[in-house]
């Protein structure tokens, strides 16, 4: 029988009506039940809020008290006072932690004798940040804690902070007893209403679904086969075979379709072949122009290694005559003859020639490095001084400099043209990033890394001089960072104030001296730069009048040097053997211990940081079990912590900050010795 599209279609309507009846009385049901739990959540809500508050309140409250209570005590590092106020606040109801921080936000006490956790980070240690940050409170709320940091101030001098935690546990319990109690009775109010739409809707749906069925063979199903008719001819397959009968204005399509199908296989290309071209096509384009970029940044390479090697050979013949002439002609002449000052003169200027020479090398990837023992501090300080600064600076006369240099500074290996000219480029960078004045921060620093750092390079564990150039000027933007040290690539205008190549002549010095980068940038706040040089111990040649060492001189007294690090362990007992003492070495405290159960020693010099095993402020503490009244003296290439001053506490004599040098490790040692 022939049914047409128009009854078809109407019976699927009636269908889809009951369908959709049967929805709404379903969407009606679950409407109720959203708009009890709801009620529930809003109510749960509610209370939870105003309990929230009022641990709100007394939290911050309680932390402004001990704060105010804790100023002298912790001005004046009074541990026992401290202990014992935290003592009594956590006796109070709800409060489950207390911790008493420093300006590092590291542990000072938490109210226990578990002192192993002192100077570690304080937990919540972002909290104690933001505490500091200005605000001098600052709270952190979880599912079960609500946390407060106060930070604490005498006058303008930060002195740390305290931070207090109260549980929640007890709230959460009884809002979660009121909201199940809330959602028994909203459940047995749905129930009676479910009960009364459940029947009428299943009906209407399965009614529906049933209408449904019954005419999809006789329309859905055609629709779906000529849907995946339509796939396979838009992929390309034109050999599709209709079985459908023209029976209805389906079958008609169907075979309407069959004769468009036939056509377009004998008109037109597959389109699975087009596309596989497309594809093609683009891949070959896109290697197409990776390959002339990489052919791009090789020949600007080339050229550039060309023309600085180049320029250096042509520049080395003509400045050899002004270099060695002079020398040569000096030789004869006495003295105190007047043509010595412009012959030193002609002879200095070839020098300072052929240290541009050797930048260039150096950028050429070319340069022999010089070896010798330089002054690093006395080559800034020279720059310093010169003319060439001087004329820099007076273009800009709201530039101010700050020097922050150790009093001693351990020589390093290098060529002093080449470190100079690296000082002179980072300084000239950072006075031309502030046009409009600022400071420039100059650091030196003797600085031992115990294990490697990442940064813009990864820093490897030794003994390094730390060079740091910080100023307050535009920054760098991300993208630039990534390529600052490539040669020409420079945001200043060529030909006035640089060439491109100042960042790419410090980069290849640096590495020309084995040494490490890291950079740090934000825009508009500013830039700093770390050089890190490994230090070295040789003397300066030629050597001065070696200084007297009769103060430091031992008298064959046992030292046990405990240290983790080879290298550490071999200078400290070359220069103490040097002064006459007896060495004994240990690779850890718990070799230390051992070696001091059967045998003594006058004197430990004692690591700081040992990994693994215990460190040294554990090692200490045994070692007095078994030796009452040892002399020690600490050893760290930190800065002074909170480990080092327990340490102290217990009776170690001194603190040494590496690296080491025979002036301070001598008068130490003898200092203690005497005590």
């Amino acid at each position: 029988m022939r049914v047409s599209l128009k009854k078809k279609y109407a019976l699927t309507i009636v269908g889809s009506i009951m369908v959709v009846v049967g929805l709404l009385g379903l969407a009606s049901y679950f409407h109720t039940r959203e708009m009890g739990a709801a009620l529930t959540l809003s109510s749960s809500r509610v209370l939870k809020t105003e309990s929230l508050k009022q641990v709100h309140n007394f939290a911050e409250s309680y932390a402004n008290i001990l704060s105010e209570r804790l100023v002298n005590l912790l001005y004046y590092y009074d541990l026992d006072a401290i202990k014992s106020i935290l003592v009594e606040a956590k006796s109070q109801k709800r409060i489950t932690s207390v911790y008493v921080y420093d300006t590092d936000c590291r542990i000072v006490h938490d109210g226990t004798d578990a002192v192993d956790d002192y100077g570690a980070p304080v937990p919540h240690y972002t909290l104690c940040r933001e505490a500091t940050g200005g605000r001098r409170q600052a709270t952190l709320e979880t599912q079960d804690l609500i946390t407060v940091a106060r930070s604490i101030w005498i006058g303008d001098e930060y002195l740390g902070g305290v931070t207090i935690a109260l549980s929640l546990t007890d709230i959460n319990a009884n809002i979660q007893t009121m909201h199940a109690a809330l959602r028994l009775i909203i459940k047995q109010t749905i129930r009676e209403y479910a009960l009364n739409i459940g029947l009428i809707t299943l009906a209407l749906v399965a009614l529906g679904i049933l209408l449904s069925l019954a005419i999809s063979r006789q329309f859905v199903k055609p629709i779906k086969e000529m849907i995946g008719y339509l796939q396979r001819v838009g992929e390309g397959d034109y050999n599709v075979k209709f079985d459908r009968k023209p029976r209805d204005e389906v079958g008609e399509l169907f075979s309407s379709f069959e004769q468009m199908t036939k056509e377009l296989k004998t008109s037109t290309v597959s389109v699975t072949d087009l596309k596989r071209e497309i594809r093609q096509r683009a891949r070959a384009e896109a290697e197409r122009n990776e390959m002339a970029a990489q052919l791009q940044r090789s020949q600007k390479m080339e050229a550039v290694g060309r023309l600085a090697s180049g320029v250096a050979h042509d520049l080395n013949n003509m400045l050899s005559g002004l270099v060695s002439y002079p020398e040569l002609l000096m030789l004869d002449l006495p003295a105190n003859h007047r043509m010595r000052p412009p012959l030193e003169t002609i002879q200095k200027s070839g020098q300072k020639a052929s240290a541009i020479v050797q930048d260039l090398l150096t950028l050429a990837r070319r340069g022999v490095s010089n070896t010798e023992v330089v002054d690093f501090l006395k080559i800034v300080r020279d720059y310093l001084d010169s003319p060439e600064f001087h004329n820099l600076i007076s273009f800009q006369p709201a530039i101010e400099i700050q020097t922050d240099f150790d009093p001693v500074v351990m020589n390093i290996k290098g060529s002093a043209a080449q470190l100079g000219k690296v000082v002179m480029n980072l300084v000239s960078n950072a006075v031309e990033a502030m046009p409009d004045g600022g400071t420039i921060h100059l650091q030196i620093t003797n600085r031992y890394i115990d294990r490697p750092i990442p940064g813009y390079d990864k820093i490897e564990q030794g003994e390094y001089l730390l060079f740091t150039v910080r100023d307050e000027g535009i920054g760098i933007k991300p993208d630039d960072l990534e390529h600052i040290f490539e040669p020409f690539y420079s945001k200043k205008v060529m030909g006035r104030s640089g060439t491109g190549l100042g960042m790419a002549v410090v980069w290849g010095a640096v590495k020309d001296h084995r040494g490490y980068i890291d950079i740090q940038s934000r825009v508009d706040q500013g830039t700093q730069i770390d050089l890190y040089f490994p230090l070295s111990r040789e003397p300066i040649e030629p050597q001065g009048p070696r200084r007297k060492l009769d103060e430091f001189l031992g008298a064959g007294e046992t030292i046990l040097v405990v240290d983790d690090a080879a290298a550490q362990r071999e200078i400290a007992s070359g220069i103490l053997e040097r002064l006459g003492y007896r060495t004994v070495t240990a690779e850890s405290g718990e070799a230390a211990l051992g070696y001091l159960e059967t045998q003594a020693a006058d004197l430990i010099l004692l690591d700081m940081i040992m990994d693994p095993g215990i460190d040294g402020g554990e090692t200490y503490r045994r070692i007095l079990e078994i030796r009452p009244g040892q002399k020690a003296i600490i050893a760290s290439g930190y800065a002074e912590s909170v480990q080092v001053e327990q340490a102290l506490a217990m009776g170690a004599g001194a603190y040494l900050r590496k690296p080491y040098t025979l002036e301070k490790i001598g008068l130490a040692v003898r200092t203690e010795l005497d005590r």
